[in-house]
């Protein structure tokens, strides 16, 4: 298992730690002391709720308040199976998947059979403009900012999304970079292939010092 270690790479240490360690999810559990007193489903019900606090603040947007143009269905994004296949392809195995979903590597190896089905599925929700109501859910798991956690306040909550649903997700936001790519900030650096925002505070330093090189040179010696 040590020699293992060399090979590993370094996103997998904390697996091979487990496995070292001898470590299964039952021995990983994390008890609230706050609600620890609590059944699994009560204790369920409490964390669901301090985690919709942030989505609930607000009422949900209703679609009849929004004034969506007629598009003819010659404009309507529609994909070929090559290009699914390809997103399809490109699918990270060493990520999680939620229960009840495909396994990752599944997806992937089977790839050309599996693009021909999806592509329908694709392009069907884009002409009916409804996304597809399975990938509306998210499961949501706990995880402790501190251990052993004391309060609900204490826990964060990591989502996971059904493989299919990231992949159509992808193809949503590449849609929508490319539509606002000519009107887009050219000081946008997040969220930007090629760039980050390391690059947002190299931009500002150097903003910084040129306006103090400009100050200097213009006032009187």
């Amino acid at each position: 298992m040590i020699s293992d270690l060399k090979s590993k790479k370094p996103s997998q240490w904390y697996s091979a730690l487990k496995r070292i360690s001898g470590l299964d999810e039952k021995s990983l559990e994390v008890k609230i002391s706050e609600i620890s007193h609590l059944d699994d489903k009560e204790q369920a019900e409490i964390l669901a709720d301090y985690f919709s606090q942030i989505p609930n603040e607000y009422e949900a947007l209703k679609s009849s308040d929004i004034d969506i143009p007629v598009v003819p269905d010659s404009e309507i994004p529609q994909f070929k199976p090559n290009q699914i296949w390809h997103h399809l392809t490109k699918i990270k195995t060493n990520k999680a998947t939620v229960p009840g979903d495909l396994p990752a590597k599944l997806i992937k190896e089977f790839a050309a059979y599996l693009a021909e089905p999806f592509t329908d599925i694709v392009n069907t929700s884009f002409r009916r403009e409804e996304y597809p109501q399975v990938y509306k859910y998210e499961t949501s798991t706990p995880v402790p900012k501190v251990i052993p956690p004391q309060k609900v306040t204490q826990m964060r909550n990591i989502n996971g999304l059904f493989t299919f649903d990231k992949v159509l997700e992808k193809l949503l936001s590449e849609l929508m970079v490319e539509d606002m790519k000519a009107k887009s900030d050219p000081k946008q650096f997040g969220n930007k292939k090629g760039s980050s925002i390391e690059h947002y505070l190299i931009s500002m330093i150097h903003r910084i010092l040129s306006a103090e090189k400009r100050i200097l040179l213009s006032s009187p010696i």
